[in-house]
This record gives structure tokens, sequence and C-alpha cells, in this order.
């Protein structure tokens, strides 16, 4: 039996193996927004934050209403967009001073973290706080 299983193992095809990400290129408007743009993927996590979209020296903030806490809010691509003073995503539009509710979940982006996923536009090194927000349920108002 054992025999069988490794000559059929043997015979079977490798896997295919894993191929590098490659982030897309970006149209300039984002390129030279102050998102943070994440590969969009249907799975994700399921926590939701009340929070203002903020807008300071450059870099792009999710200020909780209630904490107080700030994130670094990572938005999915594609599917998000940015016209110079709003997140749109999907049919949602989030102008910066607004309250929306965040679907997505919490994440530290200690330097580990920071090099271990995949980035289509990654933060600012001048703009991180050690807390990002992965948003991927897009966003509604409170």
């Amino acid at each position: 039996m054992l025999m069988l299983t490794a000559c059929g193992a043997m015979d079977a095809t490798p896997p295919a193996e894993q191929t590098a990400f490659v982030a897309p290129s970006l149209p300039a408007h984002l390129a030279a927004s102050p998102l943070v743009l994440h590969p969009w993927n249907a799975g994700g996590a399921g926590a939701a934050i009340s929070a203002r979209l903020v807008l300071e020296d450059g870099c792009l903030w999710l200020v909780g209403e209630e904490s107080g806490g700030r994130w670094v809010p990572s938005f999915p691509y594609p599917g998000t967009d940015w016209d110079g003073a709003a997140v749109i995503s999907v049919d949602e539009v989030v102008a910066v001073g607004e309250v929306a509710v965040f679907g997505g979940g919490e994440s530290d982006l200690t330097e580990a973290n920071l090099a271990a996923y995949d980035w289509i536009k990654p933060p600012d090194p001048d703009c991180l706080v050690g807390k990002g927000w992965f948003v991927y349920n897009g966003s509604a108002r409170p």
C-alpha cells in the first residue's frame, strides 16, 4: 500500500510554482494621491469602524469617532478611486472630513508586516502610525 502511494505521488504533476506579485501600473492621479492600496480580494475581515477620514500633511488617516485612535487606511484596488478630496469606493463617496463606517480589519504595520504584504501602493513611511485598517467592505454613512 505504501509503495503504491509513493509511486502515485512520484507520477503526479508538481504544483504550479507560485509567481511573484507584480503591482499593476496606476493612473497618474492615483499614483500621486495619498491613498494606500492593496489588491482587491473577495475575502477579508468582518469588522467595522466608525471613523472620520482625515488628510494631514499629505497623509490620509481614519480617526476613530469614539476612541480617537488613528489608522492608516488601505483600500482595495481596483475598485477605489480618488478625486482630490474624497475616496470613491464602488458607489460610495467619502469626502475628507466626513465620518463613515469602514468595513475591514486592523493590522499592525510593523516593518515585517509591511514587507510581507502585497501592495498596489504601499504606505508612505512618513505616514505610518503603527496600525493599519484594511478596508474590504466599502463604506457607509453611520
